[in-house]
């Protein structure tokens, strides 16, 4: 039957003008002067005419124009619009127009301004094929955020398309609602032949779907009161084969690729700019983990050349995935935990690191004890990260989902008053940590097999 709907939405995809000129897959950014309507019709036109109506009521009354932004096989037009003049923290409809074809009219809600509290989730590793992911979208819905990030592993279409048709029809609902945020993972990359091994046209599905700021894959954004930075870990060549990522990594680089001078000199401008120092609290997401506990090891390589920038820049939380378990450090500086904690961090100890790998995907089983002292919890769950920023503290809790049952929570800044509570488990092993002992290496080859 799932076979027979694969073969039917090609077929759809593939007969001209069966859905030409409908909007659809509608998603929301954050880019320079305001927010931008992503959406894509499958007739495959890249001339029509195309534009966004939106406004503060059903009457809407205001327009933008959109632009050609890619066409995808099997005959996938990509569009997008800037609103420039939306209200900050206030709601707004709006709908894509294509050749006099409406979409749906979708209510969305504006970032807060500048300097306002900010509430946001995360996850990674989400995928297309699972209940569990759209598990993740309800629950992230639920949690009503100003904003959602995705550190990574977004749709595992894995270069074809019917994947990200999928999943950009799964997240609609949330996607269309609020600015969703992604980072480039593993699984964004597409093969191409060897001996290229992977070059920047292995990215093709993600940079033609997503309107995002910069070259898409290292830039930095403002809402409310923090500033995050995003950067493709796939270009510290965390893998055997290179990573070939122009202008900041070139072929046979790849040995020490974190290092590698404009890929650091890019980073370090994106920590120092301006936007970032101004900002209440400074947020990095970006893929492979740099402290982990599950199928997979902290990369050396990002741990050697960026942990430095992130503790001279005043980072007070990095986000990542790519190991599908929830581990969460203690606050750091040079690796080492800075104070016990586990669930009150004083501003500027040091970045606190969370994975937030359980978008989805599958799980992996965590490595058993005795456990390192950076390590505070971590957890073998499916979950979505919540984040509060306001002017005293950076409030974190991991819910699991679908339960919501808390997962963790931590505070960097003031404690809150009263307290809130009793802490959760430090860490959860897998359901047989004798056997998990015995078989670990296993298991971590058949993940990286697998991721």
């Amino acid at each position: 039957m799932a076979r027979a709907l694969v073969v039917l939405a090609f077929a759809i995809l593939l007969v001209p003008g069966a859905l030409a000129a409908v909007p659809n897959q509608h998603h929301l950014s954050i880019v320079p002067g305001g927010l931008a309507v992503t959406f894509a019709n499958v007739g495959g036109e890249r001339n029509l005419d195309a534009r966004v109506e939106y406004g503060a009521t059903d009457a809407l009354g205001k327009v933008a124009e959109a632009r050609f932004e890619a066409s995808l096989p099997p005959g996938i037009a990509v569009y997008s619009a800037v609103l420039t003049d939306l209200e900050p923290g206030k709601t707004f409809r709006y709908r894509a127009v294509l050749n006099k074809q409406a979409g749906p009219v979708f209510e969305a809600r504006a970032p807060p301004a500048a300097g306002e509290p900010l509430r946001f989730v995360a996850f990674a590793d989400h995928g297309h094929e699972h209940a569990t992911s759209r598990e993740t979208v309800a629950a992230a819905l639920a949690a009503d955020p100003d904003l959602v990030l995705v550190a990574g592993d977004i749709s595992y279409a894995d270069g074809r398309s019917i994947g990200w048709e999928t999943w950009f029809g799964m997240v609609e609902p949330l996607a269309a609602s609020r600015p969703l945020m992604p980072a480039a993972g593993n699984h964004e990359r597409e093969d191409v032949p060897i001996p290229t091994a992977y070059d920047s046209r292995s990215y093709d599905q993600f940079k033609g779907r997503f309107v995002l700021p910069g070259d898409e894959f290292h830039f930095g954004f403002g809402a409310g009161n923090v500033h995050f930075v995003v950067v493709n870990s796939e270009d510290a060549c965390a893998t055997s084969r290179a990573t070939v990522h122009t202008p900041y990594i070139q072929p046979g680089e790849c040995k020490d690729a974190a290092g590698n001078q404009t890929l650091m000199a890019r980073l370090d401008a994106l920590l120092s700019s301006p936007e970032a120092k101004a900002a209440r609290w400074l947020v990095v997401m970006f893929h492979r983990p740099v402290y982990t506990w599950g199928a997979y090891e902290g990369n050396p390589i990002i741990e050697a050349h960026w942990r430095p920038l992130f503790e001279r820049h005043g980072v007070d939380l990095v986000l990542t995935g790519h190991d599908h378990i929830y581990a969460r450090t203690h606050a750091l500086k040079d690796g080492k935990p800075v104070s016990a904690g586990p669930e009150v961090y004083a501003e500027g100890e040091g970045p606190v690191y969370v994975v937030t790998g359980g978008g989805g995907n599958k799980k992996y089983d965590l490595r058993p004890p005795p456990y390192p002292e950076w390590l505070a919890v971590a957890n073998s769950t499916f979950h979505v990260t919540h984040v509060r920023a306001d002017a005293k503290r950076l409030a974190v809790e991991a819910h699991e989902v679908p339960t919501g049952a808390l997962v963790d929570r931590f505070v960097i800044g003031e404690p809150f008053d009263p307290p809130i509570g009793d802490p959760p488990t430090r860490a959860t092993p897998g359901p047989a940590p004798v056997l998990l002992a015995a078989a670990a290496a296993l298991l971590a080859l058949a993940a990286r097999r697998k991721a």
